[in-house]
Order: structure tokens, then sequence, then C-alpha cells
């Protein structure tokens, strides 16, 4: 618990909330029983960054400046980019593009990160509307728990209509087009505590159409127990592994396991991270079914993607 005193009339809420929690994670850091919250010292540079980043989040978005990005995924045998990850960036006033690196955790802690959840699967379905790639939205345990979060992807899904969006029709050629639907990724390193939340999560978005992936996938427990009964399409191996796969043994060795594990399933697994040649060259020698990374190309605003491709 987290006891802010207040000594003068004030009756800033925002502050004194935000003075309790920075008290409270003193206490974690240093596993201390009672810490005394003070201006006057270090904590003081900590609260006046979370307070600076809790205005310029809720500015952003008072002003429609919450924004999804596109990162393309490639698919290592067809050699084409079948899919887009949405990734959420702040617009700045100044037309600087904000990584999430560095204010969702401060979002989350101010009870923000909900807001901007639902404006990430808004923007994103809308934007994908009328394209055929794949889209994958990340998706944390902690909206996983939140009814409201999961009724409102369960409404998107249907006002977009993913399960009839197999197909649709190419007006300039005439033609219809196989379309691939929606993947919802979970966080793998966040501690689950309910699997059968999200076994019946998983369950509700595959009857809306939609698929299912473990994101980061080998970077925390790694339950198989938890892939097995889960119903997962996709596999996110996680970049710390594939960043040192050409020099790391280890890392190679893990990779190959989590490839021979998944297949042996049916799930198809995604590099991420592959920022240069070689670890293309390396992911698609051993069999990892897609790449997604810097190599393969940088996060997007959808009016700057390539041409809708099938």
């Amino acid at each position: 618990a987290g006891v802010a005193l207040i000594e003068d009339d004030s009756c800033d809420t925002e502050k004194i909330l935000l003075d309790a929690d920075t008290s409270v994670k003193e206490a974690k850091k240093y596993s201390d029983k009672i810490v005394y919250y003070d201006e006057s010292k270090s904590a003081k540079a900590e609260y006046k960054n979370t307070l600076e980043w809790v205005t310029k989040i809720k500015k952003a978005l008072e002003e429609d400046r919450i924004v999804p990005y596109f990162q393309p995924i490639y698919n290592n045998k067809t050699k084409k980019i079948e899919k887009y990850e949405a990734l959420v960036r702040l617009i700045d006033e100044d037309g600087t593009v904000i990584s999430p690196f560095f204010f969702l955790d401060i979002a989350k802690r101010a009870k923000l990160y909900t807001k901007i959840t639902k404006i990430m699967i808004e923007k994103s379905f809308k934007a994908f509307e009328n394209r055929c790639e794949e889209l994958s939205l990340n998706i944390s345990t902690q909206d996983l728990v939140n009814p409201d979060i999961v009724k409102f992807i369960e409404n998107k899904l249907e006002e977009y209509n993913m399960k009839k969006r197999a197909i649709f029709e190419n007006s300039e050629q005439n033609t219809l087009l196989n379309c691939r639907g929606v993947v919802i990724e979970i966080t793998e390193t966040e501690e689950v505590e309910n699997y059968d939340i999200v076994a019946k999560f998983i369950q509700k978005i595959k009857s809306f159409g939609g698929k299912a992936a473990i994101d980061d996938f080998g970077s925390g427990y790694s339950n198989f127990v938890y892939i097995l009964n889960m119903g997962i399409d996709y596999l996110k191996i996680d970049a710390s592994l594939i960043k040192n796969i050409l020099h790391d043994e280890k890392s190679e060795t893990l990779v190959k396991a989590i490839i021979h594990f998944s297949k042996e399933l049916g799930i198809k697994t995604i590099a991420e991270f592959v920022s240069e040649e070689e670890i293309q060259q390396k992911v698609e020698d051993i069999g990892v079914h897609y790449s997604q990374g810097f190599y393969i190309g940088k996060p997007l605003p959808i009016e700057k993607l390539p041409p809708n491709v099938q």
C-alpha cells in the first residue's frame, strides 16, 4: 500500500497517487517494509519525469496523437510480406514519433493503458479494413482479465466482419482475393495466473475468425503445457535469441528446439529482431516460417505501406 500525507490545503489527486506509487516502488526495489517519500531526494527526478509523461500522454489522447505503426512480417517460403504487426506510437507535438518504451509502463501506472489499447484496436482494424494481409495486435494478460477490453475486441471482430474476411472482391481486377484475418498476440513474458481465462479468450476470438500467437516466446517461463492446451497458431521467437543466433550456440540450439517443438504441434514460428541479411539467411536455413525485424522493414504508418498484396 502507498500512503501520501498532505501538508497543505491542495488536493492534487494525481500528484498524491504518484507520490504513493513512487513510495511503493522504492519499497519493492530495496525490500523495505516502509519507505517515506521525499521529493528532496533522488525520487524527485523520477516523480517529475513520470508526471511530465502522464501530462504528455493525456494530451496525446485528447488530441488523437496515439497511432498504430505497422511492421511487415515476411513469409520465408513464399518470399512475400503476408502480415503486419500493429505497434503503438505517440506522436509528440513537434511531430516526433515516440516508441512505447518511453511511455507505455507509465500509462499503465497512470490508469491510461486501457484507453490506449482501445485506440490501437479501433485504428488498426480500420486501417486494415480493405487490406488482405494478416493483422497482428498485441494484447497483454492485463487486457485478458479486463472484461471491458475482451468485449471491445469481440465487438470489433464482429463489426469488421473478420470471420467473412476470407475473400473480398477486387473491383479493379474483378477477382476474389484470399485475405487473411487477425492474430491476437499474447506476451509470453507476463505471468499468467489463470490459464483458463486465456484459453477461453482464445476460443472466443477463434469463433470470430481470429488466430492466436504467443509473443516473446523463449524469454520467460516458456510453459509448454500452456502452449499445448491453448490452441496457439503462432509462436514468436524472442528477440534475445534471434539477435544472438549467429554467435551463440546455445541461442541457436534453443531456437532449433522451439522450431522442432512447434512443427510437431502444427504451430508456425516467427523470428523477431531480424536485423541483418546473415540473420535472415540463418533463420531461413533452420526452418523458421516467418521473419520480422528492421532487415525486413521498419514500422510505418498506414499511409506509407506498400500497396495491398494477396
